[in-house]
Order: C-alpha cells, then sequence, then structure tokens
C-alpha cells in the first residue's frame, strides 16, 4: 500500500511538472484573436477570427498549427457574413532581438478553410465549400514568466476555392486578407 502511494505522488508530480518541460521542450499550447480586413471582387469586408495554437519551437526554426473559426462579415452590412473554420500550418524562421525574451519570426505555410455557415441579408445563403489560402506572416513574440506572449500581422492570398451555393460554383477572384493577431502560448 506504501509503494502504491509513493507511485502515485511520483505519478501526480511528473503530471504537475509537465508543462515546465513541454516549454523547456519548445512545445507551446494557447490560443490567438484577431481582427481584420478582406477584399473580393473589389468588395472590402471586415474579418474576426480566433484560434487555437500549437507551436514547436526549435532555436530558431519553428511550426506551428492553428485551428480556429474566422468569421467574414460585409463592411456596410451587419446582416451579411460567413463562418469558416480554418486550419493553419506554419513554418516559421526566428531571428532573436533580445535571445530567449524577445525574437522576431518570418513564416509562410497553408491555410484550409471550410464554410461553416453564411448569410446574405439576413436570410441562410446556403454557401458550403472550401478555401486554400497561402498565409505569410510576420510576428514578434516576447517571454514573460512562464507564457510567450504574440502579435502577428498576417496576409493570406487565396490560391483556390471549390465554393458552392444550392450546387452551383461559385466564381470569384482570388481573396486577399490583412489580419492583426495578439495571443499567447504555455
Amino acid at each position: 500500500m506504501r509503494l502504491l502511494t509513493v507511485r502515485t505522488i511520483l505519478l501526480m508530480s511528473l503530471i504537475g511538472l509537465m508543462p515546465l518541460s513541454a516549454s523547456a521542450l519548445g512545445l507551446g499550447v494557447g490560443a490567438k484573436l484577431g481582427v481584420g480586413s478582406a477584399t473580393q471582387d473589389d468588395v472590402d469586408s471586415d474579418l474576426s477570427a480566433f484560434m487555437l495554437v500549437g507551436n514547436f519551437d526549435l532555436v530558431l526554426l519553428a511550426v506551428e498549427g492553428n485551428l480556429g473559426w474566422i468569421r467574414t462579415q460585409l463592411s456596410d452590412d451587419d446582416k451579411s457574413f460567413t463562418d469558416e473554420m480554418s486550419a493553419t500550418v506554419l513554418a516559421k524562421f526566428g531571428m532573436p532581438v533580445i535571445p530567449g525574451l524577445v525574437s522576431v519570426d518570418l513564416g509562410a505555410g497553408l491555410d484550409q478553410r471550410f464554410v461553416l455557415g453564411a448569410e446574405a441579408g439576413g436570410q441562410d445563403s446556403k454557401l458550403s465549400g472550401r478555401r486554400t489560402l497561402i498565409p505569410l506572416s510576420l510576428q514578434v513574440s516576447g517571454s514573460v514568466l512562464l507564457a510567450r506572449l504574440y502579435g502577428e500581422m498576417r496576409y493570406n492570398y487565396e490560391l483556390s476555392n471549390d465554393l458552392e451555393v444550392d450546387g452551383n460554383g461559385v466564381d470569384a477572384e482570388a481573396r486577399n486578407e490583412l489580419l492583426f493577431l495578439v495571443g499567447a502560448t504555455f
């Protein structure tokens, strides 16, 4: 019985220290929030974003994964919007400004978006499908205690889309987006 108690205490201690050891290995999880704008077919839209973040940092290179929600709303019509799920992978190259504390990261990757729902003028627009974008990222990050704080500017260029309304393909020019994100990982 005593051996079981010692094992339980050791196991609980290891579980408690996992976030510290994961951070030491360059692993981090957290979230980012952001706003931005998009242009497509000479129509301007406002963007809102929430993303869960997973980071694996090596000394100069990092891989970041985002799983999130993005709302695109027409700038002059608050009843017309599209909600999308976003799955993004970025490869980032970091340049330390103050080693171990502050760095500037440049990144590029792939963003796959899936339409969750859409409304046009307050009515369901029956929009469905997916889009593929290339994100280019400029990020400043800094360490505070056990957290890593981020400020990011991300430009997304649409490579392709398979969007449909009631089974009919949507013909639109490539979409350009500019997102400003802040967040933290632990």
